[in-house]
């Protein structure tokens, strides 16, 4: 899980020609979740996408935090939800986007039990549920362009989504 904390803890048993303090022989390392589209050393635990997006009529713009779950997923909250770190609302609003091998996106819920009804809506030429890399000339960007419908779990009404999330990048920098 993105939200837990993983540590390995070391210990140096025997030494040779370096001098330490036996009663500090323990060390805890931290390990850190990292795909391609997200990393959880980034900023608070997520990496920060900035959103661009039309919920129903209104446009929307915010950032939005973005989790490692797998080589190629990764885990947003639904619509214009602000992140939160209680696991209630992370299952109650959390949606998984899987990047297939052609960077075509798979929209699906998180918790298929508790979690917000969303459909995955294809044919939209702005929004067509894929991953890209953007040059604008300028900079370079990881882009997700998304439409899907929610059902928004704490008013029971369904929004239309379109939506575009935005890193910049530097590939030279990359892995």
């Amino acid at each position: 899980s993105p939200d837990s904390i993983y540590m390995i803890p070391f210990r140096v048993n025997t030494f040779s020609a370096y001098e330490f303090n036996p009663n500090k022989n323990t060390v805890l390392y931290r390990l850190y979740l990292k795909n391609y589209y997200a990393s959880t050393k980034d900023g608070d635990g997520a990496t920060i996408y900035n959103h661009r997006g039309r919920r129903g009529g209104t446009n929307t713009m915010l950032q939005k935090k973005v989790f490692p779950v797998a080589p190629n997923q990764v885990r947003v909250m639904a619509g214009i939800k602000e992140f939160q770190k209680e696991e209630a609302l992370i299952e109650k609003w959390s949606i998984r986007l899987v990047v297939e091998e052609d960077n075509r996106v798979t929209i699906l819920p998180w918790s298929a039990k508790f979690g917000t009804q969303v459909t995955q809506v294809d044919g939209d030429l702005e929004f067509p549920n894929v991953f890209l890399i953007v040059d604008d000339g300028y900079n370079t960007y990881k882009t997700f362009l998304l439409r899907y419908n929610y059902v928004d779990p704490d008013d029971g009404q369904t929004y239309e989504m379109r939506e575009e999330l935005r890193l910049a990048f530097n590939e030279k920098e990359e892995y």
